[in-house]
């Protein structure tokens, strides 16, 4: 099941970018349990005005999937969130919009 949860996270973009959430490393992990979703996540900064915007995206995307009934959503922010975390398919699409992660 937690395959499904990946699957509907990776269809989350990032309200300042067009990257998933999966793909930019904020989504630490996603496991369910007794029909709830729990997720913990890392913002890339702990002052981004979006949380509460990302977070409803993230909650929405899970609670459509059969046999989600409720989201546990955890913002974990240590370790603090660092490029490194981006997957190669999200550098890839980083790149292709003018910015460079490795920098």
């Amino acid at each position: 099941m937690s395959g499904i949860l990946w699957e509907a996270l990776r269809k989350v973009e990032d309200p300042e970018l067009p990257v998933s959430v999966v793909d930019l490393g904020i989504v630490r992990s996603a496991e369910m349990v007794d029909k709830v979703a729990h997720v913990t996540a890392c913002p890339t900064s702990p002052l981004c005005p979006l949380l509460g915007e990302l977070g409803r995206r993230m909650k929405e995307s899970l609670l459509e999937i059969k046999g989600v009934e409720r989201v546990k959503l955890t913002w974990e922010p240590t370790p603090p969130w660092t490029p490194d975390r981006i997957t190669p398919l999200g550098r890839k699409r980083l790149k292709g919009m003018g910015l460079d992660p490795d920098r």
